[in-house]
């Protein structure tokens, strides 16, 4: 009985683990694109500022 329970706790485990990655994953993805878009958009301001030569 003990040996089942063990089993289904570390499967639970492993699948809270995953998610957490999958989770970190995403917002390190989404952290990474948002200061990329940014930079575009600082890019595009200043292209716009500029006078026209």
């Amino acid at each position: 009985m003990m040996q089942l329970f063990s089993i289904i706790l570390v499967t639970r485990l492993t699948v809270m683990f995953r998610i957490c990655v999958i989770c970190l994953i995403i917002i390190s993805l989404n952290i990474y694109l948002f200061h990329n878009r940014e930079d575009q958009i600082e890019n595009v301001r200043t292209t716009i500022n500029k006078p026209a030569i």
